[in-house]
């Protein structure tokens, strides 16, 4: 799924994920998502989803996305629900978002409701932010 919004005059591009079980089956989805992910304009993109991949580095079948999506450094234990061991929920974003916090929602209902938790993540976009005039071009001068 991919979603185009702006907010606040910042273009945002989300794409929702559900990787396939197969290591080979993953890295080809992950060429397929490449194109979506990779937008023509420098708006930020999010991709998020269930990757159900565990591996990291070199033999991940994520690092078709580098560099255009960088892997989030948090990997926050989902996967069994019930006795969360593994991060196979992710978030990838290209060099306009930054994220500050990733956790896992673990609630009552949430451990029967999939055999995945949910995974929260708060972001910051900074593609589209205005610079400051510099002084002199409408800013009053301090001091």
């Amino acid at each position: 799924m991919l979603v185009d919004f702006t907010v606040d005059a910042m273009p945002i591009r989300i794409i929702g994920a559900h990787l396939g079980l197969l290591a080979s089956s993953r890295a080809r989805q992950a060429e397929a998502i490449l194109g979506a992910a990779h937008p023509l304009d420098e708006r930020a993109v999010i991709l998020l989803g269930d990757t159900n991949e565990w591996r990291v580095g070199g033999r991940s079948a994520l690092r078709p996305f580098d560099p255009h999506l960088s892997d989030v450094d948090m990997a926050i234990a989902s996967f069994p629900s019930r006795f969360p061991l593994w991060p196979l929920d992710r978030v990838l974003t290209n060099k306009h978002v930054t994220v500050y916090e990733m956790f896992a929602v673990e609630t009552e209902r949430s451990r029967v409701a999939s055999d995945h938790l949910p995974v929260k993540a708060v972001i910051g976009v900074t593609r589209g932010v205005a610079a400051p005039a510099p002084l002199g071009e409408g800013q009053p001068a301090t001091g």
